[in-house]
């Protein structure tokens, strides 16, 4: 485990290194050190899935884990681009979309693998009709809460959609497993961080509210997230 809290610290450290950097500026020297905080949750993902004694059947769900922990680092790099490359913005916002997209449902389809065929089928269908819902609302309100979705509608309910459901998958699962599985509470807090960061995010991008609190806010809460969602399989039983 010494390995495993040293690439925490140093994820830590480069990431208020990071977060001071682009205080300053959007420069590619921000966007190599927002890399290397992304590689890091990474190693973490991987270092706990080889701590996984062979004997327990996880191991599967730890990949579903490790390959959403890769679109998450991809998604990073995209997002960042769109500030260096002005002209490609669309282009970079759409990728970042996506790829997210993607990761959270490369972890839902995990968590249905290993949780679903355990629960009743209801414990899995109604938070992502709910997830869903609450996606395509969250667009409609948009103007009364003053957030312009001009040019990402879409999108933005697709994505929107994904990343409810697989927080109410999380709570879901707790819930059906009644609190006791350590897994999934630490899962769930990983997605009330993401959830948190994305409402920060979606602030400065549909919002125009920008400045050094909603950036420092939005990654403190994302990359907190990915380290969760990175260690959680330590405590899979």
């Amino acid at each position: 485990m010494v390995l495993y809290w040293i690439l925490v610290a140093l994820g830590f450290v480069l990431l208020l290194w990071y977060i001071h950097e682009k205080c300053k500026a959007y420069t590619p020297k921000a966007i190599v050190l927002k890399s290397l905080v992304s590689a890091l949750f990474m190693m973490v993902g991987i270092l706990v899935a080889y701590r996984i004694p062979p004997a327990i059947p996880v191991r599967p769900l730890a990949f579903f884990i490790i390959a959403g922990c890769v679109f998450g680092l991809l998604g990073d790099i995209f997002l960042d681009l769109k500030f260096v490359h002005r002209a490609s913005e669309t282009i970079y916002t759409y990728a970042g979309f996506c790829v997210f997209f993607t990761m959270h449902a490369i972890i839902m389809v995990g968590l249905i693998k290993y949780f679903g065929v355990v629960v009743n089928f209801w414990w899995t269908a109604i938070p992502i009709l709910a997830g869903i819902l609450i996606g395509v609302v969250n667009v409609l309100i948009g103007p009364a809460m003053k957030l312009d979705y001009t040019g990402y509608k879409e999108i933005t309910v697709a994505y929107g959609s994904i990343l409810m459901s697989a927080a109410a998958l999380c709570l879901s699962y707790c819930i059906a497993t009644g609190f006791k599985n350590p897994f999934m509470i630490i899962m769930l807090i990983g997605y009330v961080l993401f959830l948190a960061s994305d409402l920060i995010l979606s602030q400065t991008y549909f919002a125009g509210k920008e400045g050094k609190f909603f950036l420092a806010a939005n990654y403190a809460t994302y990359y907190s997230a990915m380290f969760i969602f990175a260690s959680a399989s330590l405590h899979l039983v």
